[in-house]
């Protein structure tokens, strides 16, 4: 084996025979660097695993997420709400996705009502083989009538709430630009 710039072997590198065979010299580097890189890797991970922060009740969570949390929790039995509306009523109309983000990625023992929450044509969003099912099962329980297709009746079933009687939520960024 000979190195490329040089033309010569590589220091610790004895040729014989078509053969490479490392000496005691080039064991024990490449066993030192092997020890190095274990031991950085164990300070890296030691590292990283004292900068991670365990998440308790209500820690970092931010004012959107808290009044939607809230609001999915008022919703009685039996009404059902659009996500939009929850999104309008916690302070910020144009976040109706996240509104339902939200509530995919709360824990189940949180007990949030997921399942009352509905889009704005009266339907129930997701797949039947991805909990479309299990939500009209359970909002059949409720007493709410869910039609073929996962359809709701709006003017019957949906919660009507004053948006007065919500806590007003911090303004926001966009919010001030426009005062």
């Amino acid at each position: 084996m000979v190195h490329r710039k040089c033309q010569r072997p590589p220091p610790g590198i004895i040729s014989g025979e078509g053969k490479t065979i490392p000496t005691e010299s080039r064991k024990r580097s490449k066993r030192f660097f092997l020890e190095r890189r274990c031991f950085i890797m164990t300070a890296w991970w030691k590292f990283r695993k004292s900068r991670i922060v365990k998440p308790t009740k209500n820690r970092g969570v931010l004012p959107f997420t808290r009044n939607v949390r809230d609001l999915v929790r008022r919703i009685p039995s039996g009404k059902v709400v659009s996500y939009g509306r929850i999104a309008a009523l916690a302070g910020d109309g144009r976040q109706a996705r996240q509104v339902a983000w939200i509530l995919h990625a709360t824990p189940e023992n949180e007990g949030l009502a997921w399942h009352r929450v509905i889009n704005s044509r009266g339907c129930i969003s997701l797949p039947p083989s991805s909990g479309g099912e299990e939500q009209a099962r359970r909002l059949r329980s409720e007493g709410v009538r869910v039609g073929p297709g996962g359809s709701v009746n709006l003017r019957k079933y949906e919660w009507r709430i004053r948006p007065d009687s919500v806590r007003k939520p911090p303004l926001a960024e966009r919010d001030l630009e426009k005062l």
